[in-house]
């Protein structure tokens, strides 16, 4: 270690070249991106409202509804919903009763629509 002179500022300076310092610094600020990627990650988990094939909104009038918002890349033929054609466009609203529903289009999904919600049909991921 060098002679930095006298004074207070300068011992802290000496101090904080020393080799055990500069890792504690790295190791502080690994914690702290850590944490940082740690409380985003929550942050996301806990803005999911639990449905993994899509998203719900309270439905205006009390009626439930199903917007299929991905056609599963297109080109898969008409996309069926428990067996019949589903005639609406993509993004348009359409009346469905609440509960279990099976969705074809390429492959096939069964979900779970609650009573009373908007469903936004936008996973045809595993």
């Amino acid at each position: 270690m060098k002679y930095l002179g006298s004074g207070s500022a300068t011992r802290l300076a000496a101090f904080c070249e020393k080799p055990g310092m500069v890792r504690f610094g790295k190791l502080f600020n690994m914690i702290s991106l850590r944490l940082l990627l740690f409380s985003l990650v929550i942050a996301m988990v806990a803005c999911d409202d639990g449905y993994l094939r899509g998203s719900v909104t309270i439905s205006s009038d009390g009626k439930t509804y199903l917007v299929v918002v991905d056609d599963n890349g297109g080109g898969c033929g008409p996309i069926i919903v428990d067996g019949k054609i589903w005639s609406y466009m993509i993004g348009e609203a359409g009346l469905i009763t609440p509960g279990h529903h099976k969705i074809q289009c390429g492959g096939w999904i069964e979900f779970d629509i609650p009573e009373g919600v908007v469903f936004h049909f936008d996973y045809w991921g595993p």
